[in-house]
């Protein structure tokens, strides 16, 4: 997948989206990016070790978030258990991506 990123882009306020054990959460500049949506996808890139979120289009058989209004998505224990098993490899830290 090539990815296409606008590194200047910030005219909401720099985005900002934190991952920890307990959820997703983001503030509203990337709220207001992805088109204040009623539900999310997140996905993730093993291989690339990327999140991807994204609004949610009626696509069959995803998982979904409900998003409007929130700022923090609870995460399920298979998302806990993604993020902690990269959080104890030695490159992660130093992955660049």
């Amino acid at each position: 997948m090539d990815y296409e990123f606008d590194w200047n882009y910030a005219s909401s306020g720099t985005p900002y989206v934190t991952i920890s054990k307990l959820g997703i959460s983001m503030n509203a500049a990337v709220i207001k990016q992805l088109g204040e949506p009623e539900k999310i996808m997140i996905g993730f890139d093993e291989k690339a070790c990327v999140i991807g979120i994204r609004p949610y289009h009626n696509e069959e058989n995803v998982a979904t978030y409900d998003f409007k209004n929130k700022i923090t998505i609870p995460i399920s224990d298979e998302w806990r258990k993604v993020i902690a098993d990269y959080e104890e490899r030695p490159d992660f830290l130093d992955n660049e991506k």
